[in-house]
């Protein structure tokens, strides 16, 4: 079984790699689909999220995914540990050239978030951390941790 910071790792190789997979899709003519619930889906959250999965599935078989991509089924809401992912947060961004969207990847146990990963792949963008042990973002190869304010007002942060 992975330890935190190795699903930490694990989960920021994943979210680089589902990012430049989304990001090769970026300057091309998406095909565009309606999932249930009227959202759009593209090839490119497909294609993502098929890379996400396959890697999953690979390195952790038998541990539970919920993907924003999958079948809606209550049963696997339920699960009280499981990988969550959404490969491609900002569909709409994505299509429209924004370069405002970004892979989520977590990593939840006893019903609770235990590790997270949001990568903004157009920015380059990397925020990770681990709960107990901090939060980090990551800019052109650059780590620093991050803190939370001890500031009050929103306008002075």
């Amino acid at each position: 079984m992975m330890r935190p910071h190795e699903r930490l790792d694990f989960a920021c190789h994943l979210a680089r790699t589902a990012g430049a997979i989304a990001s090769a899709f970026y300057a091309r003519t998406l095909d565009i689909r309606q999932k249930s619930g009227g959202e759009q889906v593209t090839t490119a959250d497909l294609a993502a999220n098929d890379f996400l999965i396959r890697e999953l599935r690979r390195v952790c078989p038998g541990e539970p995914i919920l993907s924003e991509e999958g079948p809606h089924d209550e049963a696997r809401v339920a699960e009280k540990r499981a990988w969550i992912i959404d490969p491609i947060d900002g569909t709409r961004e994505l299509i429209t050239g924004t370069g405002q969207f970004a892979t989520h990847i977590g990593w939840v146990e006893g019903g609770q978030p235990q590790v997270g990963v949001v990568y903004q792949a157009a920015a380059g963008v990397l925020y990770g951390g681990v709960v107990g042990s901090g939060a980090f973002v990551e800019t052109c190869g650059a780590r620093s941790e991050l803190r939370v304010s001890a500031k009050s007002q929103i306008n002075a942060m």
